[in-house]
C-alpha cells in the first residue's frame, strides 16, 4: 500500500520531463524556466499569441526571482566583486558582439538603411524601364 501511494505521489507531482540545459545558457535558466521558454516558443510558433505572452511573464517573474536570489548575498561586496557578478548572471564578457559596435555610430546604420531602401525603390523602376520584369 505504501508504494502504491508513493508511486500515485510521484507521477502526480514529479515532471517525467527531460530538459537540456545548454552551456551558453545562462546560469539562472533553471529546467523549470528551459521547459517553460521551449513551451512558450512552441505556443507562438503555433499562432497562440496571447497564452505565450501570459507565459512570458510569468518566465519573466522567475527569471527575476533567480538571478535576485544569485545576488543576493553580494549586499556588503564592493563594487568591482558586484560587477563581476551581475557580468556572470548576465553572461556578458569583455568582448562585445558585433551588433554593439555596428550599432555604436548610428551614421553607419542610417547609412545602411537608406542604400537599403534605395536598392528596393530603384530596382522595380529600372526593371519597369527597361522592359525586364
Amino acid at each position: 500500500m505504501f508504494i502504491s501511494c508513493l508511486e500515485a505521489i510521484l507521477q502526480s507531482d514529479v515532471p517525467c520531463k527531460t530538459v537540456r540545459i545548454k552551456d551558453k545558457d545562462h546560469d539562472f535558466i533553471t529546467p523549470l524556466i528551459e521547459s517553460l521558454l521551449g513551451e512558450r516558443n512552441r505556443l507562438g510558433r503555433t499562432g497562440h499569441a496571447e497564452q505565450a505572452d501570459k507565459l512570458a511573464t510569468r518566465i519573466n517573474h522567475l527569471i527575476f526571482f533567480e538571478r535576485s536570489k544569485r545576488l543576493a548575498h553580494m549586499a556588503d561586496a564592493s563594487a568591482k566583486e558586484l560587477c563581476n557578478a551581475v557580468r556572470k548572471s548576465t553572461n556578458t564578457s569583455k568582448r562585445t558582439p558585433n551588433v554593439t559596435k555596428l550599432l555604436a555610430d548610428p551614421d553607419a546604420v542610417n547609412q545602411y538603411f537608406a542604400a537599403i531602401v534605395a536598392l528596393s525603390i530603384v530596382t522595380p523602376v529600372y526593371c519597369v524601364l527597361n522592359n525586364i520584369c
